[in-house]
């Protein structure tokens, strides 16, 4: 069965870099993602020279939590930090930057604890999907342990490993659900998503335009 180890390792033989991939287009990734009508996360996009403190304030006060991801507009190098509370703690995020706050492009968003995170990708003849305990940070940067799941040719989701904790299968399938188009046919395309202690899906990331390699 293919894994997503296998897409890397598939797209790093064709020369391309995964991850770089990954990171490119991102706001265009994320308009796809709210006009999906998939469920995700509250954004709010703010360009450095354009930050705004009193809008910021009032959006960060609408959630218990938030998280942020600041992108540097030259290098495209990217800071992260989940968790935050309010809008002091937010302040002292951005004093962290090395870099000027008018170099800069952020990406706010309303953030729920969560117990799972994955990834799918669904092509036209197959979908493939991990998910991992642990926050959504470990997940995304692989630091944690995942399971494998599939879709098999009747519609059913089979993993690699025979011991797949039956909350993590209802969650993986819940996730899928999302995409489902008919028995075995999926949107297609890279989703990244987390499950929060209450058990809702929000989907992170949502591409398109990959090349067929598994």
């Amino acid at each position: 069965m293919a894994t997503l180890n296998d897409w890397h390792t598939s797209a790093k033989e064709k020369g391309l870099d995964f991850e770089q991939y990954i990171q490119i287009n991102q706001l265009q990734d994320l308009k796809r993602l709210k006009e999906s009508g998939l469920p995700s996360y509250e954004v709010l996009l703010i360009n450095g020279p354009e930050f705004d403190s009193s809008k910021t304030k009032e959006f960060i006060s609408r959630f218990d939590m938030i998280w942020c991801r600041a992108v540097n507009n030259i290098t495209k190098k990217r800071y992260y930090e989940l968790g935050m509370k309010n809008f002091d703690e937010f302040s002292k995020f951005l004093e962290t930057l090395p870099s000027k706050l008018e170099d800069m492009s952020l990406q706010i968003f309303e953030f729920h604890e969560n117990i799972f995170g994955g990834n799918i990708i669904s092509s036209e003849d197959k979908t493939i999907i991990e998910i991992a305990y642990g926050i959504q940070d470990n997940v995304s940067k692989s630091l944690t342990s995942f399971f494998h799941g599939h879709i098999t040719n009747t519609g059913r989701l089979e993993f690699c490993e025979k011991e797949v904790p039956i909350e993590m299968k209802k969650a993986a399938l819940k996730a899928l659900n999302y995409l489902k188009k008919t028995r075995n046919h999926y949107i297609q395309g890279y989703f990244e998503f987390s499950v929060s202690k209450e058990g809702n899906i929000f989907f992170l990331d949502y591409k398109t335009g990959f090349p067929k390699l598994i």
